[in-house]
């Protein structure tokens, strides 16, 4: 209707066609193949073109006519959130480089609404029609792969981001999603685009939907979709990658009958983290990692860290679900070891050690108890009557 008013108004030709295609890549294609102009553009119908905008726009390319196609900024209206100004940045005129950097997000996607298309650029480009997720993301990439590109600062749209909608994409069918996405990455190719770059890209989005199952409690979900990132070199060995493991680990621990309420409640998860250098306060990589997984369990329940070797610092986390403690203190007669050595790395753990860690077990209670490293392997025989759960971190 509004759109009816504004060809009414301003005197413009309008043909509306009144289809089912199945998928908004579909959707844009056809318009496509209708379109008669020497420019297009593309508008999803919850957003809305900045007034000046499509002629900025339209400007650009008249200043630039080598260029197949104009960018321009985007204001993101996300709902509880703060408006985002996205100023597009990082193109030159090397295409291959371009459409690098855009798989890599090290320049801003680009929004339906905020870029015309001269139409000689897209006669062999085309939207993916069988997937839902990211065909936006492979047109783009196509596009700056065979076109030049020029883009201006100014807003031109007003793009009204909808998480919750966004979520569900991600959720509903996983594997059916990834996989029609993947193989859409993979047709990118023909257009000169490395195979690492959409390797890349393919984690991304996989980091991207376990995001999500994670957070909507679909824990073997996300593990099956966490071995499409680890199969990256790069993405699988991230932080991030690393954190959403320990999540899922946890979350699927919590899911396990024999640790559900009766009333089916979830219930308050204790874990234990048994260490050899005191996890705080962090002083090495291992050290920060171990904390950081207790930061994550604390997300369950509250987190004792046990460590071999004294505590060298008195304070304790600011998080009140994570208490430090030391296994051994400073000054004390050394006691017999635990143990003989088998394999080459094991730590000594002194049998006083040992002692206190069963006596801290035995006042904490832990649901699961995480020992981290193969040095401290001795310690699973005497610790896995202990507690329902235990948990080697081989890292």
């Amino acid at each position: 209707a509004i759109s009816m008013q504004s060809a009414r108004k301003y005197g413009l030709p309008l043909e509306i066609l009144a289809v089912r295609l199945g998928s908004a890549g579909a959707a844009r294609n056809a318009g496509i193949a209708r379109a008669k102009g020497k420019f297009i553009l593309f508008l999803d119908a919850d957003d809305e073109v900045m007034a000046g905008g499509l002629g900025l726009l339209h400007d650009a390319l008249l200043r630039n006519p080598e260029a197949g196609l104009s960018i321009g900024a985007s204001i993101r209206r996300t709902r509880g959130r703060p408006d985002k100004l996205k100023v597009p940045h990082g193109y030159t005129s090397d295409r291959a480089l371009n459409a690098r950097r855009y798989l890599l997000n090290e320049t801003w996607p680009i929004a339906m609404g905020s870029a015309l298309v001269a139409a000689s650029a897209t006669a062999t480009v085309r939207f993916p029609e069988t997937t839902s997720l990211d065909e936006d993301t492979c047109y783009w990439a196509a596009m700056v792969a065979q076109a030049d590109v020029t883009t201006i600062s100014s807003p031109v749209l007003l793009y009204h981001h909808d998480e919750e909608r966004m979520a569900r994409r991600f959720v509903e069918t996983p594997r059916a999603t990834f996989l029609a996405i993947a193989l859409e990455l993979d047709k990118l190719a023909g257009s000169a685009i490395a195979r690492d770059v959409l390797q890349w890209r393919k984690a991304w989005i996989a980091l991207r939907i376990s995001r999500q199952l994670i957070k909507h409690n679909r824990y073997s979900y996300a593990m099956s979709m966490m071995r499409a990132v680890r199969a990256h070199k790069s993405l699988g060995r991230s932080w991030k990658a690393s954190q959403y493991r320990i999540r899922i680990r946890i979350g699927a621990m919590m899911e396990r009958p024999d640790h559900s309420s009766s009333a089916g409640a979830v219930t308050e998860r204790r874990t234990l983290v048994v260490s050899f250098d005191p996890a705080f306060p962090p002083v090495s990589g291992a050290d920060l990692r171990n904390f950081n997984n207790a930061s994550l369990a604390a997300e369950f329940g509250p987190v004792q860290l046990a460590s071999i070797r004294p505590l060298g610092d008195a304070r304790q986390p600011s998080d009140s679900r994570i208490n430090a403690v030391g296994l051994v203190t400073d000054g004390e007669p050394r006691s017999a070891s635990l143990g003989w050595w088998r394999i080459a790395g094991e730590n000594r753990i002194p049998r006083t050690a040992l002692a206190r860690l069963r006596k801290l077990m035995q006042t904490f209670k832990p649901d699961t108890v995480i020992v981290e490293g193969t040095g401290l392997f001795k310690l699973l025989r005497h610790l896995r009557p202990l507690t329902k759960q235990l948990v080697l971190d081989m890292h």
